[in-house]
């Protein structure tokens, strides 16, 4: 929790107000481009909601199996002698293993759907903007273009910062859904401690 505080998928929920800004620029420059900017968004949005929904279970899944890994490995080494001794190490290898196994099944399907949608975000991204650069020509001819030809650019780098936060959110979406599942074992851990006695209240100090 403490490493996504300082991550780009903050940062990238931090530039949405500026991606709306940008937006509204467009959308003065003509409404038009307003309108294709915004399809191209909420393109981004459907993508981002299809992805959580498709690699959130999975990713969740694959971090637990990987903790459990990680948590029997250790036991295993912590306790060699005794693993050894008492013949206990093929099975203590093959529980490992299938706990290991679940965890690079789970990760492996999570990874699929996600890079799919990541690609896709970016195909849309690059589209929006050949596309509002075509249609920037055509309102110019029609003068229908704020700013007249010149501002045929101006409007394809403000498309790109309308989608640039939401491009950023799906790249980081790993570890979108990997804080999620931390959050839950937090508040799982913390409901299940007691919370602490009441202590002896002293007197407040006087400083002598």
């Amino acid at each position: 929790l403490s490493e996504f505080m300082q991550s780009p998928a903050v940062t990238g929920v931090l530039d949405l107000p500026a991606s709306l800004l940008c937006l509204l620029l467009l959308s003065l420059m003509s409404p038009w481009l307003g309108l294709l900017a915004l399809g191209g968004a909420l393109l981004q949005v459907v993508f981002s909601v299809l992805q959580e929904r498709r690699t959130t279970a999975p990713f969740t899944e694959s971090t637990t199996a990987d903790i459990q890994a990680q948590s029997r490995a250790a036991g295993i080494f912590r306790n060699a002698q005794v693993v050894e001794s008492m013949g206990m190490g093929k099975a203590m290898y093959q529980r490992w293993m299938a706990s290991n196994r679940r965890f690079l099944l789970n990760l492996s399907e999570a990874s699929d759907h996600a890079g799919g949608l990541i690609a896709a975000t970016k195909v849309t991204q690059g589209l929006l903007g050949s596309l509002v650069i075509g249609l920037g020509c055509l309102l110019t001819l029609h003068n229908g273009l704020w700013g007249g030809a010149g501002m045929i650019i101006v409007g394809s780098i403000l498309a790109g910062r309308v989608l640039a936060p939401l491009s950023q959110l799906a790249a980081q979406w790993r570890q979108i859904s990997g804080v999620q599942g931390a959050y839950l074992r937090l508040n799982a851990l913390l409901a299940n401690e007691p919370p602490a006695a009441q202590g002896l209240e002293l007197p407040p100090p006087q400083g002598q």
